[in-house]
């Protein structure tokens, strides 16, 4: 069970903090939810259901996992999109499941891509463009508390564009 005041990660919202966990009301019914407050985006608090905080909702992953995640960031495979139709959906699915590094895999993916797009004088499309950015604040949010690094989105960046 989340306590207020401790942080979780939101797989479309990246590192968020529990304001408070109040009653609010749903279609005539009222339920108990955490008041989440997402960290790098400005949007409004979130309330997340109890009932369904488990499946939304997760800890932060630990300073061990991320130096791994960070110092194997070669040995992570991109994301591979076996189907141009349904390239959005992979993405979403990717970011959906809310792993570190899965999210880490997908950009990867965008990266190469952005880079493949460029190189042949063409633009990034609107929907790799939207999902670089919901990926970057998701994963780097993440990375950037965990590991107290307020410059990991740089580093990483640069690894990727290395590779």
């Amino acid at each position: 069970m989340f306590q207020r005041g401790e942080y979780v990660v939101l797989p479309r919202e990246g590192l968020c903090k529990i304001e408070a966990i109040e009653e609010k009301s749903f279609f005539g019914q009222t339920k108990e939810c955490y008041a989440v407050v997402p960290q790098k985006k400005s949007v409004a608090t979130l309330f997340i259901t109890k009932e369904t905080a488990e499946e939304k909702m997760r800890y932060p992953i630990s300073y061990d996992e991320a130096s791994n995640l960070v110092s194997e960031l070669d040995e992570i495979h991109a994301l591979e999109i076996q189907n141009e139709k349904t390239r959005e959906d992979e993405y979403k699915n990717a970011l959906g499941r809310g792993n570190a590094k899965d999210c880490l895999a997908l950009l990867k993916c965008l990266e190469q891509r952005k880079r493949e797009r460029y190189a042949s004088n063409s633009l990034l499309t609107a929907v790799d463009d939207r999902y670089i950015r919901l990926v970057s604040t998701v994963i780097f949010s993440e990375l950037s508390y965990v590991l107290g690094d307020t410059e990991i989105e740089k580093k990483v960046t640069e690894r990727l564009i290395c590779v």
